[in-house]
């Protein structure tokens, strides 16, 4: 079993890269807006911050935590 890390969000070299499902993402924002739902600890915030450090060229986004 893998050693589970609570904490906060994955960045940087932490970040276990989900390349099909950022890629999806942005295909996605291209036409669409995006509901992103999971259960706690399944790296929603992680992604999020992944796309912002990462933007696609055309795209400038916005990270707000309204916790």
């Amino acid at each position: 079993m893998a050693d589970l890390i609570v904490g906060p969000p994955a960045t940087g070299e932490r970040f276990y890269d989900r390349e099909e499902l950022i890629k999806q993402i942005w295909e996605r924002l291209d036409s669409d807006n995006i509901l992103f739902v999971a259960p706690r600890r399944f790296s929603k915030t992680s992604v999020m911050l992944n796309l912002l450090e990462y933007p696609k060229s055309d795209y400038k986004p916005i990270f707000m935590d309204v916790e």
